[in-house]
């Protein structure tokens, strides 16, 4: 930066009444992270997401149920051996744990019940032919295996992998939320380094207006310009006045509202410093493959879960077929003696059921089939569709940079062209308004650089957003 323009720059900040701080765009990013609660809340789905996966691994965890009851009743006296009222006091307890590994399900039980009932009593001998307080104790074990639907906990897992799909989704897709986030922010950045360099260049501008004014006068005093040129000098003057506080004010408005919106106040005072003038590398689209994208990966984990919903579909048409395996141990006695269990129970079954019709199984292998084809479609879509704005805003990217280099030339052009216009101005061979011309022409270029140079950043800065590589050119993360 020549003298020249840093002689301008303080004269900006002194008419604008700001301190010549600079404001870099990293110091930007880190207020921004530090006041915002976007990267917050998107941690926060993350964290959700894991609880929900949290919730369905916790299938595998044991269960226990107790019951405590007491019923009393009073049966029909329809023979000598029923008696009058019949009492009993139950206590259940069990515990359950499915395996996700083979899908079948483990129990383990224990009851027992203290029974009081009216005594049933011979009249004529006294004998007594029920127990009016009889104690029963049992414990048991029990194992179900199924073997259709449902062998190998394909049930099982398919809910945890979904569980830890939705994990993976939300991780993601936040991290996708957060380069945009970072990607609009920067953009505003862009447009509040762009406001500045507009006003410093009326500024300027207007300096040099100003410059003629004096000249024009000092001609006019010794009858070398007309008062008609005066008047001209002095209309261009007002003119790059106006549009200078037309940029100062553009300038404030940005300067309060990233103050606002970052709750720091002294953002007023200072200069944003964004390298407007500066190319950058960006990778072509020809070494990106649009299946390592994350707005791609997002949709590819869906894949899994629905080749999974299929094939449980599947296999639900074939009915529920269990493997029943138990054991009991049991005792009965009028005393709560000693428990030793000396009778057992053993059952091993098959058990198999399976709607007639099979309408619903039916309905959802032809959805969960519906379901893959509509991925695949939404996949083709999705990969064309990013192919295509890759390669729309990369070449947006290679022709600004050629368009900028056009640009700065005319820029060149156009201020070596008011350099002789003021020299022949100053020589009486040439007219003022060729000089004002001349002048309004060399910010016209300088504009219209700056413009097109913030806007080549915002193409930059959508293009890394898309192609994921925004958070890593400026070392951020989620």
């Amino acid at each position: 930066m020549n003298v020249m323009k840093m002689m301008a720059i303080v004269l900006v900040m002194i008419h604008m009444g700001y301190a010549a701080t600079n404001y870099p765009v990293k110091a930007f990013i880190d207020d921004l992270l530090h006041v915002d609660r976007q990267d917050d809340n998107l941690n926060l789905q993350i964290t959700m997401a894991e609880r929900v996966y949290d919730q369905a691994a916790a299938i595998n965890d044991w269960s226990i149920a107790a019951n405590v009851a007491n019923n009393y009743v009073q049966p029909y006296q329809n023979s000598f051996f029923s008696p009058k009222f019949q009492e009993v006091l139950s206590a259940d307890l069990s515990l359950r744990r499915p395996f996700i590994t083979t899908g079948g399900t483990l129990s383990f039980t224990t009851g027992h019940q203290s029974i009081r009932q009216s005594a049933l009593k011979d009249p004529e001998t006294g004998t007594l032919y029920n127990q009016p307080l009889f104690y029963q104790h049992t414990v048991g074990i029990q194992y179900v295996q199924p073997l259709l639907y449902g062998f190998l906990g394909e049930h099982y897992r398919y809910s945890l992998r979904t569980a830890s799909q939705n994990v993976a989704q939300k991780t993601v897709a936040s991290q996708e939320q957060f380069e945009d986030f970072l990607a609009t922010e920067l953009t505003g950045f862009v447009d509040w380094t762009l406001a500045y360099e507009l006003s410093e260049m009326a500024y300027s501008r207007y300096q040099l207006a100003k410059e003629s004014v004096s000249l024009t006068k000092d001609r006019a005093r010794v009858n070398v310009s007309e008062q008609i040129d005066v008047l001209r000098a002095e209309y261009a003057m007002q003119n790059a006045l106006q549009q200078w506080k037309n940029q100062l004010a553009l300038l404030k408005s940005e300067q309060i509202k990233m103050a606002t919106r970052l709750n720091k106040p002294s953002l007023r005072h200072v200069v944003p410093t964004f390298d407007l003038y500066k190319t950058v590398y960006v990778k072509s689209p020809d070494y990106i493959p649009v299946s390592t994208l994350r707005r791609y990966e997002i949709l590819a984990l869906d894949k899994d879960r629905l080749d999974g919903q299929l094939a449980l579909s599947r296999s639900k048409r074939n009915g529920e077929l269990n493997v029943v395996a138990a054991y009991t141990r049991k005792m009965g006695k009028p005393t709560r003696s000693a428990w030793t269990f000396p009778n057992y129970d053993t059952t091993v079954g098959v058990s198999y059921s399976r709607p007639l019709a099979d309408t619903a199984a039916i309905a959802a292998v032809k959805k969960a089939e519906m379901d893959v084809t509509q991925f695949e479609n939404q996949s083709y879509q999705l990969t064309q569709e990013l192919k295509s704005h890759m390669v729309a805003l990369h070449t947006l990217v290679m022709e600004y940079e050629a368009l900028l280099e056009t640009t700065l030339d005319q820029v060149t052009l156009s201020q070596k062209k008011a350099t002789e216009e003021n020299g022949l101005y100053r020589q009486g061979r040439s007219p003022i308004e060729m000089l004002i011309q001349a002048q309004d022409n060399v910010l016209a270029s300088k504009i219209n650089y700056a413009q097109s140079s913030a806007q080549y950043h915002k193409y930059v800065l959508m293009y890394l957003s898309l192609i994921d590589q925004l958070t890593t050119t400026y070392e951020v993360s989620l």
